[in-house]
């Protein structure tokens, strides 16, 4: 599962403060909580001539900052660590 399409960026909030990670005993598992900034782009619509030509030029989008947490969880494969999940959820 990955994050809302939308979500074009996301940054640390809080300098890592309230940030929260677990190793699961066997080291197999891992999941990562934190506190961050998304940038959210929705396009605008409905769609006629003038917004697909701005869409076209990389415009045609509301955009939108707003806090939250993402969570994270991670599988570890023969020795690799792959994201297995994404979550954000609004602050």
């Amino acid at each position: 599962m990955g994050l809302d399409p939308g979500i074009r960026s996301v940054a640390a909030d809080h300098f890592g403060e309230r940030d929260e990670n677990t190793v699961s005993p066997n080291r197999q598992t891992a999941v990562s909580v934190m506190q961050c900034i998304v940038l959210i782009e929705t396009p605008i619509g409905p769609s006629c001539p003038l917004v697909e030509m701005a869409h076209e030029q990389g415009g045609g989008f509301v955009s939108r900052s707003e806090s939250g947490v993402i969570e994270l969880a991670y599988l570890k494969r023969d020795g690799v660590r792959t994201l297995q999940r994404s979550i954000y959820s609004p602050a």
